[in-house]
């Protein structure tokens, strides 16, 4: 029976329970670092709707056929980063830029389910709905 034992470790590796005990430990180690990596990849990739960067833009008008219960909608014209012009609707600029003409710096978000969409009772096409914030005058 001395034999068999001496045999077993004569090549100086550990039990066989050691090695299930590091392959487990391996794995669940992997299948930590894998969770952590897709998360911050989530995070990092989830926060893109918002645009921290403020435009520059100018009141165009207000469009009498569409409105929602926070009042009309007003028309911005403005330059994107690629010094391109473009335009939006929106229904969250402040009452003191209500004005056509008006020079404004502004911030932009896409919609979100609990925002409130335009209601437009006329045969017209407006750009695409914006939420803008942080309002500034030019």
């Amino acid at each position: 029976m001395k034999i068999k034992n001496r045999q077993l470790f004569r090549d100086n590796s550990p039990p066989n329970f050691l090695k299930h005990l590091f392959k487990s430990l391996k794995s669940i180690i992997m299948k930590i670092i894998y969770f952590i990596l897709t998360g911050i990849l989530l995070s990092s990739f989830s926060c893109r709707k918002n645009s921290p960067e403020f435009f520059n833009g100018t009141v165009d008008r207000n469009i009498n056929g569409c409105s929602a219960s926070t009042g009309f909608v007003f028309i911005i014209k403005y330059t994107t980063q690629s010094n391109t012009e473009d335009s939006l609707s929106t229904l969250t600029l402040p009452t003191q830029f209500k004005l056509s003409g008006t020079k404004i710096k502004f911030q932009m978000r896409d919609l979100n389910s609990t925002d409130e969409s335009m209601f437009c009772n006329a045969m017209i096409t407006t750009p695409k709905q914006k939420v803008i914030y942080n309002v500034k005058a030019q």
